[in-house]
């Protein structure tokens, strides 16, 4: 059998040096959001395809509509989230915030604030761009977080 590429959490050490862009969002501006870049080296799902159009030419498919109905659980720290810094996530999402993000291939969208973060990702390769309305993100990390920080 041939080796397959694990879905597993973004390791943030090996992004940080692809920082696109970074902005506030939310009551008091508590919330950042950063948009990386990344490269096929890589942990993320590996896709095919072969991307050449520029960022102006290509499609842009809205996934507003889409519910996310899976959510897998990965231990981001050594405790969980704070409940706190997870209400400002989702509250910015929700509430303080207009529109869609859009997300081009090879980049993802992280939202945080202390320790909690949503991550929104378009893997590389794809022949489009990906948009999800903003309070539709926030209701889905409040969907994860209910699955994922509930006591156990």
């Amino acid at each position: 059998g041939g080796s397959k590429t694990a879905k597993g959490p973004i390791n943030m050490k090996t992004v940080q040096g692809n920082l696109k862009s970074e902005y506030k969002i939310g009551l008091n501006e508590m919330v950042t959001v950063r948009i990386y870049e990344y490269k096929n080296d890589f942990n993320l799902v590996r896709r095919e395809a072969n991307v050449s159009a520029t960022k102006s030419n290509l499609t842009t498919i809205d996934l507003t509509p889409a519910d996310c109905d899976g959510a897998q659980c990965y231990p981001g720290a050594f405790d969980k989230p704070n409940t706190t810094d997870c209400d400002a996530v989702w509250n910015a999402q929700l509430y303080n915030s207009t529109g869609s993000l859009t997300a081009f291939p090879g980049t993802f969208v992280y939202v945080f604030s202390g320790n909690c973060a949503v991550v929104f990702q378009n893997p590389q390769n794809q022949g489009y761009a990906i948009q999800f309305n903003w309070a539709k993100l926030g209701a889905v990390g409040v969907k994860i977080a209910d699955k994922c920080l509930a006591p156990k």
